[in-house]
């Protein structure tokens, strides 16, 4: 999946997943901000993803496309939000678990590009947020 830039300087991925379901990766600029990006994902024009390991697996690719766009562009700060009501009910199972999922993979991953992660809690969402090291 090559990124795709837009005449507004925003940059857009597209890859497929086995399901074959079309899967965009948005880095939308804040051009008020030092080279800020926030970044958006959908599947087939959704936010939702159907389960954990579904999601680990759309998320690594998601990593694998940040990887690639911060070779590119080496932004400072980059943020994104896991919305909490959007993903789960409040009576589903596993209620919050696309929030912890985003943790573990940044985890594990932030460092590896070169960004130490922060999270900060809100009410309906998440905001995570990478910064160069």
């Amino acid at each position: 999946s090559k990124g795709h830039t837009k005449s507004d300087g925003n940059v857009k991925y597209t890859f497929y997943n086995p399901e074959k379901d079309e899967i965009e990766v948005y880095f939308e600029s804040d051009k008020e901000e030092e080279p800020n990006y926030t970044i958006s994902f959908d599947r087939d024009g959704s936010t939702s993803v159907t389960g954990e390991g579904d999601a680990m697996r759309i998320f690594a690719t998601v990593i694998a496309i940040i990887e690639d766009f911060v070779k590119k562009r080496n932004p400072k700060l980059m943020g994104f939000s896991a919305f909490k009501d959007v993903y789960a009910s409040s009576t589903a199972p596993g209620k919050g678990s696309r929030e912890k999922l985003y943790a573990r993979m940044l985890q594990r991953y932030a460092g590896k590009i070169g960004y130490k992660y922060y999270k900060v809690s809100g009410v309906d969402k998440t905001e995570f947020e990478l910064r160069r090291k």
